[in-house]
């Protein structure tokens, strides 16, 4: 089991691209992590992280390293950009995605 890693040099197996663009780079399943679900998403201009949905049982915590867009939660929106950082409680029924409205991956 590995403990430590680089994002220079992940397995594929834990990288993983769709069709926009979207990235996801799995650093807790890359180091070994158990519970942990510690992910690095990069969302390029013009997408969106993911679906609209909320999660029962995961908590997240979001902290954006670069570029700027929209936080979309329930049925409010929120400016994001470099250095923001929120949580989301689990089973609060908070929905939410990402949507990158600059001109460089967020």
């Amino acid at each position: 089991m590995r403990h430590t890693g680089n994002v220079d040099r992940m397995d594929a197996a834990c990288v993983w691209r769709d069709r926009a663009g979207l990235t996801s780079l799995e650093l807790g399943r890359s180091a070994g992590s158990r519970r942990l679900y510690a992910n690095v998403d990069i969302v390029p201009p013009g997408a969106y992280s993911t679906r609209f949905h909320n999660h029962s049982q995961q908590e997240e915590f979001f902290y954006v390293l670069s570029g700027e867009g929209t936080l979309r939660l329930n049925d409010g929106e929120i400016p994001v950009k470099v250095g923001d950082f929120l949580a989301k409680p689990a089973g609060e029924g908070i929905a939410h995605t990402f949507y990158n409205s600059g001109t460089e991956p967020l």
